[in-house]
């Protein structure tokens, strides 16, 4: 919700405590998300660095989030690798985006880990 609302209502809060998830699940969604959060607009620069004259709000929105938390793991998440993190979220995409969704998430995501190299962060 945050990626889309910019603050953390009850569901996110209600996603973030959730007895139902491991305690280390917990710290992953906590760590990612607020990671999103605090570097919301370099990921917006890297995101839009890869999508070739697309406009990030004209990105379908369970897209646009699938490569946000691939993106950011891929630059700041060191022990996930990049592969695992880009088949994540087109596995993510196939299910909650368009027909074709998956194939937009894979080429933003192979274009930034090409570049990984280039980000200082």
């Amino acid at each position: 919700e945050y990626l889309f609302s910019y603050k953390v209502n009850d569901e996110t809060y209600a996603v973030l405590t959730a007895e139902e998830y491991s305690a280390e699940d917990r710290e992953y969604i906590k760590t990612v998300y607020y990671g999103i959060a605090k570097n919301f607009y370099k990921l917006l620069d890297i995101v839009g660095d890869s999508t070739e004259n697309f406009k990030l709000e004209k990105i379908f929105k369970a897209d646009f989030a699938a490569i946000l938390i691939s993106a950011y793991e891929m630059l700041w998440v060191k022990d996930i690798p990049a592969s695992v993190s880009i088949n994540e979220a087109v596995e993510l995409s196939k299910v909650y985006s368009t027909a074709d969704g998956y194939k937009f998430v894979n080429g933003v995501l192979s274009g930034i880990n090409k570049k990984l190299p280039n980000y200082n962060v």
